[in-house]
């Protein structure tokens, strides 16, 4: 994990920073399991790359999991 978020924090105007962001959310949501983290990750990412070739997955991943966070409350 401190790989990819030093790469995202660290170099944001790398080409490899949206990906790095990506699987940070990847990592906390199916490793980790804390969907607060990831959800945060995922919206940083199309927040600063939202013409990145990976945004649209983001964003399908992230409706995602705001639908499973919304359905629990």
């Amino acid at each position: 994990m401190a790989p990819l978020l030093a790469l995202a924090n660290d170099h944001p105007g790398d080409r490899l920073a949206p990906l790095a962001r990506q699987r940070a959310g990847d990592l906390y949501f199916l490793r980790l399991k804390d969907g607060t983290a990831a959800i945060a990750q995922y919206e940083e990412c199309v927040t600063r790359y939202p013409r990145s070739w990976n945004a649209a997955e983001v964003r399908r991943k992230l409706e995602l999991l705001r639908k499973r966070r919304s359905s629990l409350d």
